[in-house]
């Protein structure tokens, strides 16, 4: 499993959470990282116990900030971004280890 986003550089992934995460195969691999330079592009890999996207995607869902259409026969999913980035954001600073099912210790 592989989820990826193009973003200007931050670290605010590496300062709210450290190590322990990477530990479960977050880190990208080299092959990864040499299709998806770590300077130009986020990436996640791995098969955490959560998968933090899902949980914020549900989130949104309750608060009526994702609508659902179709583009042909495809799904689609229509929402603000930044409203639904600031779901993510709020967890990972009120609770970053939560976000993908683990504890603090």
């Amino acid at each position: 499993m592989m989820y990826h986003a193009k973003v200007n550089r931050t670290y605010l992934w590496r300062w709210l959470i450290h190590s322990k995460v990477n530990d479960i195969g977050f880190e990208p691999n080299e092959e990864i990282n040499r299709i998806y330079p770590p300077g130009e592009w986020f990436m996640e890999a791995g098969h955490p116990p959560v998968k933090a996207w899902y949980k914020i995607q549900d989130m949104a869902y309750e608060n009526g900030l994702i609508r659902e259409s179709f583009i042909g026969d495809c799904k689609a999913m229509f929402f603000d971004i930044w409203s639904v980035v600031s779901l993510y954001e709020n967890e990972l600073r009120q609770d970053p280890y939560g976000l993908w099912g683990m504890k603090n210790e």
